[in-house]
């Protein structure tokens, strides 16, 4: 069985911090070593001869060096796991954040979020559970010594034992593992499903029947889940009171076979049992570990195997300094392919052709999935274009290489815009020029702006896009896009877009691209796009 955190923490530190693994083994010897001390002490005392000074001196010693070592190793590998999961944990998130949207939105946020949180809570609450193993095992093996060192027949029974166990053991692990990673994924999915039901709240207060049939599905997954692992956990603990039994079966062997045919053991008998006894508790704790083991390395290939995936799709990251003006964007050909898990095409939106000039202002109208949201993610590089299409922009074609760049052109209301209470990636920005806007946008009452962020963002859809727009127009890009932003507001603040923000963003020189399904404001429009089945069908 390969213990996979093992490998987990050796990649991730330049050294093997030895002191750790010095002391964990020198605090299971010390563990050990006590039955030593005590047998011959009762022996002593047995013989109603007193315990020399010698002994009850070496018997603190070992019980201090223990107690020390043991505290060393222990904290110690707790800082350690801390700082490498730490390490670990933000080079991943460096890494989603640096790849592309539609391999995120593959992935999914649950599943995502699942391995950010769960996966290395599980490794990190693992870590006490395997230092405390592999101090157990180093005690049972010196106790094990100290036993051939007593009777070498005793010995031999007892290891032929423990290999049998062993063996039995090893081969029911694989179907714990399996229980283990089937509830891990059932854990995924109710995790999404939770989303559904905080998310879709005010759409199941409506509907009491989707309430009911959301709900029904939750349970089925919760009970799939359950199922899994408490299968798994039943699987671990009926094997390991089997193994009780083999120990059962030593003992017999040990106590009533033995002694027949090697008449040193009746001599021996009972330091051998007091032995056994003495390991009995970190031998089973050994095997208690299993079933940890188990979950983690499940754990550790889970966040294996999404940072193998983030490598595979992640494009070297180039510090480029941003496009900060152009004369004309030309879409050629652009196509993109939505497909299921089959790979077999849903949706296609393309080819399209599209020229866009500076201070254009285009709208785009459409009905719902007719591939207005793909085109906006098309034209500003968040989705890739399938060959033969390209974007240029002044005669350059955008590669891997300078789009980056080349998304910095874009700031962007989509329909669902995250707002983030601080304002990132703007300095200097002035107070006064935000409270203005804040009143402008009526939302001076709402919320104010100190310290480079919002002190409140718990808005409704409508205050939060217009707080939005406060941001993206703080951004100051040479091309503004807005979602059907004018789809959460009141007939004012349609007018309001339309009327001021679109007048000032023209006359200031910027590029405004519009999804709107407001006819009665298309006269302020240069070009006005139709889309029908990922398409343009009217210009």
């Amino acid at each position: 069985m390969k213990i996979k955190m093992i490998d987990f923490f050796a990649m991730e530190i330049t050294s093997l911090r030895l002191s750790i693994i010095y002391t964990t083994i020198l605090s299971g010897c010390c563990y050990g070593v006590l039955i030593f001390i005590i047998n011959n002490a009762a022996n002593i005392v047995f013989q109603d001869i007193s315990v020399e000074l010698y002994m009850i001196g070496l018997y603190t010693v070992i019980c201090i060096v223990f107690y020390a070592s043991h505290k060393f190793a222990l904290f110690n590998s707790i800082h350690l796991a801390t700082e490498v999961i730490g390490l670990v944990r933000l080079r991943i998130l460096d890494k989603i954040r640096h790849s592309e949207l539609l391999f995120v939105e593959k992935k999914g946020y649950s599943n995502i979020h699942m391995r950010l949180t769960q996966d290395f809570n599980t490794i990190f609450h693992s870590v006490p559970v395997l230092f405390a193993a592999v101090e157990d095992l180093v005690t049972v093996m010196v106790i094990y010594i100290y036993i051939a060192i007593i009777s070498f027949e005793a010995f031999v029974v007892v290891i032929s034992f423990l290999i049998a166990s062993i063996m039995y053991f090893y081969a029911k692990y694989f179907l714990i593992k399996n229980e283990m990673m089937q509830s891990g994924k059932k854990e995924t999915e109710f995790f999404g499903m939770m989303n559904d039901v905080v998310k879709g709240f005010k759409q199941i207060k409506m509907h009491f029947q989707k309430n009911e049939d959301l709900f029904n599905d939750i349970v089925s997954v919760s009970k799939e889940s359950e199922k899994y692992k408490t299968r798994g956990l039943i699987t671990y603990r009926e094997h390991t009171m089997k193994i009780m039994l083999f120990h059962f079966m030593m003992y017999a062997t040990l106590l009533f076979v033995m002694p027949i045919y090697f008449d040193v053991l009746r001599v021996s008998i009972l330091k051998i049992f007091a032995a056994l006894l003495f390991a009995q508790g970190p031998l089973e704790m050994v095997f208690r570990s299993f079933a940890t083991i188990a979950m983690t390395n499940v754990a550790v290939k889970n966040l294996q195997d999404l940072e193998e995936a983030l490598d595979q799709n992640n494009h070297p990251i180039i510090e480029q300094k941003p496009v900060m003006d152009f004369q004309k964007i030309s879409l050629q050909s652009i196509l993109f392919q939505y497909k299921d898990s089959q790979g077999d095409i849903t949706f296609q939106s393309g080819p399209i052709d599209l020229t866009i000039h500076k201070q254009d202002v285009i709208f785009i109208v459409g009905g719902n999935g007719s591939g207005k949201s793909t085109l906006l993610k098309l034209l500003t590089g968040l989705y890739p274009t399938l060959p033969p299409g390209q974007i240029i922009i002044d005669n350059e074609t955008i590669r891997s290489q300078t789009l980056s760049a080349y998304r910095q052109l874009f700031s962007i209301i989509f329909t669902d815009y995250y707002l983030f209470k601080k304002l990132y990636g703007l300095e200097s920005v002035d107070e006064q020029t935000v409270a203005s806007m804040l009143k402008k946008m009526l939302l001076h009452r709402k919320t104010q702006f100190s310290h480079n962020q919002f002190t409140n963002t718990d808005l409704s859809t409508g205050q939060r896009k217009r707080l939005a727009c406060i941001e993206a127009l703080l951004e100051d890009k040479p091309i503004y896009v807005f979602d059907e932003w004018t789809a959460d507001q009141d007939p004012e603040f349609r007018k309001f877009l339309y009327d001021t923000i679109l007048q000032d963003l023209k006359n200031a020189g910027k590029t405004v691209i519009i999804v709107t399904h407001d006819d009665r404001y298309f006269h302020y429009a240069d070009t006005v796009i139709t889309m029908e089945d990922g398409k343009i069908k009217k210009k």
